[in-house]
């Protein structure tokens, strides 16, 4: 690994501040105050495959399911994320479902009622190979009414 040496780095800021001004300052770019549309298969948003730590991996997201919705997330797996994944829905103020969406189409419903935790933990990428192609999953979060509202979190976890 290569380090800087003392000298390069008072001549790197330098040309750094040359670029952009002694008076510039840097803008930050804020996520949205919504969600992009996700609302069909087609047009979901990406799910961050969990990144391993100990033989088990898990990542969330935040969202919203506005009144007669249904919203769309999904995450492609690889060899380097096979195992068994367990989906998880939690958070809610409200009664919705989960439908997670396996590569073949398979559907495997969530089995939570009212406001409790839905969770569906029956989807397992086990004997993916070393070249097999990425594998997508897709999970489907709907109201149980149409006038069902809540805010979630979506929440992956894979163990080996």
């Amino acid at each position: 690994m290569a380090t800087l040496k003392p000298v390069i780095l008072p001549l790197l800021a330098l040309t750094l501040a040359g670029c952009i001004g002694e008076n510039a300052s840097f803008e930050q770019i804020k996520a949205t105050a919504t969600e992009p549309a996700n609302h069909s298969q087609s047009s979901a948003n990406r799910f961050i495959t969990p990144a391993s730590e100990n033989g088990t991996a898990s990542s969330g997201v935040l969202g919203t399911l506005e009144a007669g919705e249904e919203d769309y997330y999904y995450v492609d797996v690889d060899y380097f994320d096979s195992g068994d994944h367990e989906f998880r829905l939690t958070g809610l103020t409200d009664d919705l479902d989960m439908t997670v969406i396996d590569w073949d189409g398979l559907e495997y419903s969530s089995s939570g009622s009212g406001t409790g935790d839905e969770v569906v933990t029956s989807v397992s990428t086990n004997g993916l190979g070393f070249f097999s192609d990425k594998k997508r999953i897709a999970v489907k979060i709907s109201g149980k009414t149409p006038t069902s509202t809540s805010r979630f979190r979506l929440e992956m976890r894979t163990t080996d």
